[in-house]
């Protein structure tokens, strides 16, 4: 069930579960980015909102707060038999260190969580972005995952193939790796988009729960060195 595969996340972790935060408009950068000539980071800083990134989310869910996003110093799907699916979790979803988990039950069709930083990136550069994955498939309704490379704007600019978390298969867990090279030196977004099916039949007990996909902060390399 949904909730015993979150005693999978390890005891005693070194940050504490965010405090769960309402959907909001997407926040304006109070301090530009550095365009200083490294190559950028996009470590997550160990708490929800730190090191730049903030979240937003579309749609509704069974979270009272309207919305689940959870940092963990490591999380490994439970691999125990689903009662609501009757389908065993297996471990080839592993364990990964200090990752951000989309573990939303949303209650309306096509809900989302946008987890986004801000970068200077130079014109030029080509900057790949790196990031493993792992997911908890077991849970009743499909959930995906995609990063991405957006104008402060929003218009997609570069991204990843997509994860997708099947309904009611064994875990799973990958890497995904995208380029993207700037014609202008500008202020860009990087996104981990997460999406979560279509409207189950009803919204209580198995028809509700979703699938979790964790994501680790994007290990970014530049060629040539900004």
């Amino acid at each position: 069930m949904k909730t015993t595969r979150r005693t999978a996340i390890a005891a005693g972790t070194a940050w504490a579960v965010p405090t769960i935060l309402g959907a909001h408009a997407a926040p304006a950068f109070a301090v530009s980015p550095s365009c200083s000539g490294i190559c950028p980071q996009g470590d997550f800083g160990g708490a929800l909102n730190a090191n730049g990134w903030s979240l937003t989310t579309t749609g509704t869910f069974s979270q009272g707060a309207n919305q689940r996003l959870g940092y963990y110093a490591s999380y490994g799907p439970w691999s125990g038999t689903s009662n609501c699916t009757g389908t065993s979790g297996g471990t080839a979803g592993g364990t990964l260190q200090k990752v951000i988990v989309g573990e939303a039950d949303p209650t309306s069709a096509n809900s989302t969580l946008d987890y986004r930083v801000g970068f200077c990136l130079k014109a030029g550069v080509t900057y790949t972005f790196k990031f493993d994955w792992n997911s908890y498939n077991i849970n009743t309704r499909s959930s995906s995952l995609r990063a991405r490379v957006l104008t402060v704007g929003g218009s997609v600019l570069a991204q990843s193939g997509t994860v997708t978390a099947a309904a009611s298969t064994p875990n799973a867990r990958g890497s995904q790796t995208f380029s993207y090279t700037p014609s202008v030196t500008d202020i860009y977004l990087f996104s981990y988009y997460w999406t979560f099916g279509t409207s189950p039949s009803t919204y209580t007990g198995c028809n509700l729960f979703a699938n979790d996909i964790a994501v680790t902060a994007p290990l970014i390399t530049c060629t040539p060195m900004p």
